[in-house]
């Protein structure tokens, strides 16, 4: 009778595959929330001020002097829900909700003054698209707006 054949070698014993470590995104920085920024307006008889801590009123036949540099200040500091209001107060009042949802805050409301100034195509398809300006008297508007912001 022939002899029995080997037995075969065990297999090696492999390892499981390394199990991938869960990526611990590190917490967000703490910031303190905005200080409140009070958004005065003017008597319709009153001349506009740019007083610090006063804001410009743009409105028809009005000479409209540079803000102070407090005011600017005054400005960056605002928060969407408050350029919503501002908005607003600047005959807007349809597209105040649309600031408030696209964020749109003092810092951005002094940029798309710089932005509506160097490239209007763009900021014009911008006010249509992200903020519901579908209508162009209304976007020439927000630039006349904006451009008082000087």
């Amino acid at each position: 009778a022939p002899a029995p054949a080997p037995a075969p070698a065990p297999a090696p014993i492999r390892e499981p595959p390394p199990q991938p470590q869960p990526i611990i995104a590190a917490p967000p920085p703490v910031v303190s929330p905005p200080r409140p920024v009070p958004i005065p307006t003017p008597a319709p008889t009153q001349a506009p001020s740019s007083a610090p801590g006063q804001f410009v009123v743009a409105g028809p036949g009005n000479s409209l002097p540079p803000l102070s540099a407090a005011t600017q200040k005054t400005i960056e500091q605002m928060t969407p829900l408050e350029v919503g209001k501002w908005m607003m107060q600047q005959g807007l009042a349809k597209y105040g909700d649309n600031f408030e949802y696209a964020c749109v805050d003092g810092r951005a409301l002094l940029q798309m003054r710089v932005w509506s100034a160097t490239d209007i195509k763009g900021f014009m398809d911008f006010a249509k698209e992200d903020l519901g300006i579908t209508k162009a008297g209304h976007a020439l508007q927000l630039v006349w707006v904006l451009n008082s912001l000087k």
